[in-house]
């Protein structure tokens, strides 16, 4: 009987075990799965992003093949605002590039850069997917116009064929030749970009600032706010340095940390507002990628920018894709933007 009762609370003890777990248990499993997300999280952002900078690059080489093969069809390069028109055809545009033509062939040399300019955003042979904002317009890639339009004048890649002085960023700046040939990149096609990004930002509503008689020196003290310490006579690189700390002194920005610029735009009203784009075609080597784009009157700086980590994709000549970084020594992107200046 002793044997049998023993037996009995045994048995009764297995069924009273505890099965189910406590709060703190469970805090410890999500301290655990929240560890494990906060360490894979930033991985997969990083992964996307790369990814997004492949296919930006790619993109670029695809420009790249689309302006070789328009060169072996017209010997020269395309050029000028018309330049990403021009290459809808070797880019499996060509009912897009049909539609237009009527347009384009009514489209003068010295067009206002928007009207260009949106002829092709929102055309994904144009847009790196990095750049991609379903709100507003966009194209991401500028031709190489080359290292500074006021002081070299068209020294680049995709420049405007012959004409009078051309009147974006600089009055009267030469064209030296017009559109250019593979032959006339004697720095070598691996050593000469043709095209890179350059992102845009939101245009906001115009200013209080009329634009009826504006001097140039009023666009640079109100839109650059270099104050009233600024003489008439800037220098060059004066004004380079003004754009290059424009961020730092408070100027008016149409974008954000990337894609920042101080470019205005005359409204019809005569009222002035900060642009959205840095330029409708094209930009130059003037500072390192992703440093400020700034413009006014007549001069104007206008840089690539991306949303890549610490840089930018660039086509060269070659129909090759590249990285350039921004902490790029400035002297050497500047030889990258010239055709024929040699290499240093």
């Amino acid at each position: 009987m002793r044997r049998r009762l023993r037996r009995v609370s045994i048995q009764r003890g297995k069924t009273g075990c505890r099965t189910g777990v406590t709060i703190v248990e469970v805090l410890i499993v999500v301290a655990i799965i929240s560890i494990l997300v906060a360490i894979l999280l930033p991985a997969v952002q990083q992964s996307r992003a790369t990814a997004r900078k492949v296919q930006c690059a790619d993109r670029l080489r695809q420009i790249g093949l689309a302006i070789h093969n328009f060169e072996s069809t017209h010997h020269e390069l395309p050029g000028g605002i018309k330049w990403r028109i021009q290459l809808l055809p070797y880019l499996d545009q060509q009912p897009l590039y049909d539609r237009l033509q009527g347009y384009f062939d009514r489209l003068p040399n010295q067009t206002p850069k928007l009207a260009a300019w949106r002829l092709t955003s929102g055309i994904p042979a144009f847009i790196c997917p990095a750049d991609l904002h379903a709100d507003r317009e966009i194209v991401s890639y500028y031709g190489n116009m080359g290292r500074a339009l006021e002081k070299w004048g068209f020294d680049g890649v995709i420049v405007p064929p012959l004409g009078p002085g051309f009147y974006y960023g600089a009055i009267n700046v030469p064209h030296t030749q017009g559109a250019v040939r593979l032959a006339d990149i004697t720095d070598g096609l691996s050593n000469t970009v043709a095209v890179s990004e350059a992102i845009s930002g939101q245009r906001p509503g115009p200013s209080s600032v009329r634009a009826d008689n504006v001097s140039r020196l009023q666009f640079l003290r109100t839109f650059w706010q270099t104050g009233p310490d600024l003489p008439t006579d800037a220098s060059f690189e004066d004004r380079l340095q003004y754009c290059k700390t424009a961020r730092e002194r408070g100027a008016p920005s149409a974008g954000g940390e990337r894609g920042w610029d101080a470019w205005p735009i005359v409204e019809n009203d005569g009222s002035i507002s900060l642009g959205a784009i840095i330029h409708g075609w094209a930009y130059d080597h003037a500072l390192v990628p992703n440093s400020p784009s700034c413009g006014g009157s007549y001069w104007g700086f206008y840089s690539a920018t991306s949303l890549h980590s610490g840089g930018v994709n660039a086509l060269r000549c070659d129909g090759s894709a590249a990285a350039f970084s921004e902490s790029v020594d400035l002297g050497v992107w500047r030889d990258l933007a010239s055709r024929n200046r040699g290499i240093n």
